[in-house]
């Protein structure tokens, strides 16, 4: 929510309020992620190791899943850096199950 007041009781008044408000709205403010670089690391990784990704997918055990942490630690262990898991880990849980599954 935005704040009532800009800067305590001086002048100003609704007019430096409103841009306050504005400029905290502004859709620059904060960068919008876009989980493609990611997803292109991650398949650079399964390409790279194990030739395509169908032959990686056939590496898991189908009734492995991960979770976020599991996930977080899975890319790690594999040297993959991503801008950011939790983002990206939303991206790929497209059933908002808290869960990858491999199957």
């Amino acid at each position: 929510a935005a704040s009532a007041s800009v800067g305590g009781g001086g002048g100003g008044g609704p007019a430096k309020t409103m841009a306050a408000a504005t400029v905290a709205a502004s859709p620059d403010a904060e960068e919008v992620y876009d989980p493609n670089s990611d997803v292109k690391r991650v398949a650079e990784f399964f390409k790279t190791r194990y030739g395509d990704l169908e032959q990686a997918l056939q590496s898991f055990d189908p009734d492995s899943e991960f979770d976020l942490c599991s996930f977080e630690a899975a890319l790690r262990k594999w040297g993959v850096q991503v801008d950011n898991v939790v983002e990206l880990f939303g991206h790929i849980d497209v059933d908002w199950s808290g869960t990858i599954s491999m199957h």
